[in-house]
């Protein structure tokens, strides 16, 4: 049912990639820029990096406002069961783009994971610009289970299975991009846990940051406050160059 006065939604067009496969899974997560301009859609499950490596298909809305696939997207270090594209947020402009491969093995530890940094240049394609990790990894961390990144070039990326502390109580961890020795990258700036972190908390299961990179939410959702699983969401507020203030 509709309320009079509203304003409808039709179907513009529907999306498939150019090799699409069974099993798959081409739209395990989607992102679209503020403007619309710009449509990120994930095959989770792809095999062009080995079984179940994952890959991003990218559109750009043309002039007969439908979307033109423009380019599919994996990672340089892309390998079996890394699911690139677990998590995926392209910011608000449509400048940066910040992949999550929970699954990826980092030196020799399973699933510790990586998140994978994406710049667009001027003609519009997409270039792996560096490779997020923390600066210490762990096996099974399940960094990039969670990831957001700001206009203003700040990530938050969860690992809510990380036992720095307490087993899985889980941390997000914060990085900005800034330039030195003449380039640009992307540097950790603050590992975030919860005030009241406990085991089994899975801290970071979900990150969102503001477009401006000033305020950050962060979920808990095994967090135990009203019980078992129930649940809780923290919000912090950058002050500086690092988030606090729960």
């Amino acid at each position: 049912s509709t309320t009079a006065g509203s304003t409808l939604w039709i179907q513009l067009q529907k999306i498939l990639p150019y090799d699409g496969a069974p099993y798959d899974f081409y739209g395990s997560s989607v992102d679209i820029t503020a403007d619309g301009s710009l449509i990120a859609v994930v095959a989770l499950r792809d095999d062009e990096k080995g079984a179940e490596s994952g890959s991003v298909y990218m559109y750009y809305r043309n002039s007969s406002n439908l979307y033109g696939f423009t380019q599919k997207i994996v990672a340089k270090e892309g390998a079996t069961q890394d699911l690139f594209g677990f998590s995926l947020d392209v910011d608000p402009l449509g400048q940066y783009m910040v992949v999550g491969a929970p699954h990826h093995k980092v030196n020799t530890s399973n699933f510790a994971g990586d998140a994978f940094m994406f710049a667009k240049l001027a003609n519009g394609t997409w270039v792996e610009e560096e490779l997020l990790k923390p600066n210490i990894s762990h096996a099974y961390d399940d960094f990039g289970w969670s990831v957001s990144v700001s206009s203003n070039g700040h990530v938050l990326v969860g690992a809510p299975l990380n036992s720095d502390t307490l087993k899985h109580a889980g941390s997000a961890y914060l990085f900005q991009r800034v330039y030195s020795k003449k380039q640009f990258h992307w540097a950790e700036l603050q590992e975030l846990q919860a005030s009241d972190t406990s085991e089994e908390q899975t801290f970071a299961n979900d990150v969102s940051l503001s477009q401006d990179g000033i305020y950050g939410i962060i979920t808990a959702a095994e967090d135990k406050d009203a019980g078992a699983r129930a649940g809780s969401g923290f919000v912090f507020v950058r002050k500086g160059v690092a988030c606090c203030c729960e």
